[in-house]
């Protein structure tokens, strides 16, 4: 199931997830997004934490503890990789005072896509668990 330890599954969940809020969708309107900022160099800008900017941002971005790297490999969508990198204890002290404070983020980043309609309540939920741990 995909809400069993989303941050190291989210990309293969989040197509499921957004799927189920298109499905629940009863005004006719889809969620809508800007796409991923590709440079000059067809390469994807990142931001100061290392991630994409762009898209659709899952909870794990908005309140990052890692850098995510993703990479369209041959075949297409067919051919995504990534790779996590855990940020430094020092950084991660620097972005938020404790737990309590990491985890106010993540909730309200998790409220806001909630709120977009990009996820389901039921997700949500299963996604601030996975976080409080």
């Amino acid at each position: 199931m995909c809400d069993e330890n989303p941050s190291d599954r989210r990309r293969r969940c989040f197509g499921h997830r957004t799927a189920d809020a298109a499905a629940r969708v009863d005004d006719g309107a889809v969620p809508q997004a800007p796409g991923i900022v590709i440079d000059a160099n067809h390469e994807v800008r990142r931001d100061s934490n290392g991630n994409p900017l762009g898209g659709v941002w899952l909870p794990y971005i908005d309140a990052p503890i890692a850098t995510y790297t993703g990479y369209l490999s041959a075949g297409g969508m067919g051919g995504v990789t990534g790779a996590k990198k855990p940020f430094a204890p020092e950084r991660l002290k620097a972005l938020y005072a404790n737990h309590a404070a990491y985890l106010a983020t993540f909730s309200a980043a998790t409220d806001r896509l909630l709120s977009g309609r990009w996820i389901s309540a039921q997700y949500a939920a299963a996604m601030k668990v996975a976080a409080a741990k």
